[in-house]
């Protein structure tokens, strides 16, 4: 009876575990879908679209992955603090030990790197999931 309680106790730790990637990956990729909310037709997205609770900002959103993982999503915008940008970024490290990094962009983008491929903040060189 040890036996087969081990057994299953490990085979439910393993699907836990890949549903908190799934939930992140689900929520990572609906900041697009919340960015979008707020683009403008000059081309803008909401000022501080990181850290913004505004219709088309992602706070929510990330205090939602934060909440499912220990690791801390890193968002940044290609403008300076205060300012509408003309793109973002987001990535996190996904809960399971094989799944690297989740990351999304303005471009689109949505997929698993091997490596957080992009830096937070405001004024961030590197926007882009690479």
């Amino acid at each position: 009876i040890g036996l087969l309680a081990s057994v299953v106790l490990a085979a439910l730790s393993s699907a836990r575990t890949k549903g908190k990637d799934t939930s992140v990956k689900a929520s990572m990729t609906s900041m697009r879908t919340q960015a979008a909310l707020g683009f403008s037709s000059s081309g803008t997205y909401v000022a501080d679209v990181c850290i913004s609770t505004e219709i088309g900002g992602l706070n929510a959103l990330k205090v939602a992955v934060n909440d499912i993982t220990a690791n801390d999503v890193a968002c940044g915008q290609n403008t300076a603090s205060g300012t509408q940008p003309t793109a973002w970024g987001a990535t996190v490290r996904l809960p399971s030990t094989e799944g690297g990094f989740f990351c999304v962009d303005s471009t689109g983008v949505a997929k698993i790197t091997a490596t957080a491929t992009l830096a937070g903040g405001a004024g961030s060189p590197d926007v882009q999931c690479d």
